[in-house]
């Protein structure tokens, strides 16, 4: 497994228990107990998926005796609040679900046979029609995603509260962040979906059009969607052009709608951000400001038996027994300077289960 710093940078090769160089020479040897990486894992694969961790223990403050009254470092403590992990929204659309291999096929139900029309009538004294389930298959392989940071023994060795487990959760962060931004583009990508599927907003453009109607557009990507969606991926910065319009008095329609009880899938608010050409952005709405190229909004149905999308992780080797719900922690050492380098990996995949189950509502903002 090639792992990269959270910067994109090559690092080294995961291979077991020993890091490889470019030319394949190992330089970093795992150290630490697979209890201590099964508590680690714990932690990441809680956070990977949005869960709070177990309740984490300060560390021990530490008063080093030295040479002098300058070398004594005072015990000092902070906020246990880590890295933040941002309102991501991936888990929600996408659900993931564990599998105890790297590849195979998927099997969905046909989404056609949950809404076709079968007379049920039967004889009294005859044999009923008879129906046969349909089944599509998806071949699959899951890709590794794997980061890692390097931390000076002295950092570590004279921390006053954990360095590696901070460092773990800044690592799952990137994880969750690169995983956004995967959902992102598979789910508002027009090729991806059915032709049928993709509603065309044209001039009538949320966030400035001639008379945009976006209560309009959300219907008619309900009605084309072959089972009920039940959310619409809304970016954080689309959300006072949705509710409310300066360009047309059609928007009055949806504030009117919602406030009257009217139902509506649930608007889930994507608030992830990207540094893009060092400012922030939003994961769901990069186009947003400054970019004329059309911004598509997803609506999905999640989770169910046929959903629009689903994500795959694998359960992960038998010998790497001390990963937990498919995440895996590891600590290795550089024998040179003796850093340790802190690795987490995963492996997913991300599947479109049916692109007929929801909608895309193609050019909504720009």
């Amino acid at each position: 497994m090639h792992v990269r710093d959270t910067n994109g940078n090559s690092l080294f090769v995961m291979d077991g228990d020993v890091g490889r160089d470019e030319s394949g020479k190992p330089f970093l040897a795992r150290t630490g107990s697979d209890d201590q990486c099964k508590q680690l894992c714990a932690y990441a694969g809680a956070w990977l998926q949005g869960k709070r961790a177990p309740a984490m223990r300060e560390a021990d403050g530490k008063i080093l005796m030295d040479l002098g009254v300058a070398d004594v470092a005072q015990q000092a403590t902070r906020a246990q609040f880590a890295i933040p992990s941002g309102d991501f929204v991936a888990d929600a659309v996408s659900e993931v679900r564990m599998i105890s291999h790297d590849r195979g096929y998927l099997y969905v139900e046909n989404v056609t046979d949950a809404i076709k029309i079968v007379a049920p009538n039967a004889p009294s004294d005859g044999p009923p029609p008879l129906i046969a389930p349909g089944y599509a298959k998806t071949a699959f392989v899951t890709t590794p995603y794997a980061l890692a940071s390097k931390i000076p023994r002295d950092v570590a060795a004279n921390g006053d509260w954990d360095v590696t487990l901070d460092t773990v959760h800044l690592l799952v962060n990137a994880l969750r962040l690169a995983r956004e931004v995967r959902l992102y583009t598979l789910l508002t990508t027009a090729a991806n979906w059915a032709t049928a599927n993709q509603i065309s907003i044209g001039v009538n453009k949320w966030n400035g059009g001639t008379a945009p109607a976006p209560l309009a557009n959300v219907f008619s990507g309900l009605a084309a969607s072959y089972l009920p969606a039940n959310i619409i991926v809304l970016p954080e910065s689309v959300a006072p052009y949705f509710y409310g319009n300066p360009f047309s008095t059609n928007i009055t329609l949806m504030r009117d709608y919602v406030q009257s009880g009217g139902e509506m899938p649930k608007v889930l608010f994507a608030r992830a951000k990207q540094f893009t050409g060092g400012a922030p952005a939003y994961v769901w709405a990069p186009s947003m400001p400054g970019n004329a190229s059309p911004t598509n909004v997803a609506l999905v149905r999640a989770p169910d038996s046929v959903p629009t999308t689903v994500t795959l992780r694998w359960l992960g080797n038998a010998k790497d027994g001390e990963a937990v719900d498919g995440v895996l922690v590891r600590r290795y050492t550089d024998p040179v300077d003796k850093s340790d380098y802190v690795v987490v990996a995963h492996n997913d995949v991300e599947l479109f289960v049916n692109n007929k189950v929801g909608a895309l509502l193609v050019g909504a903002i720009s």
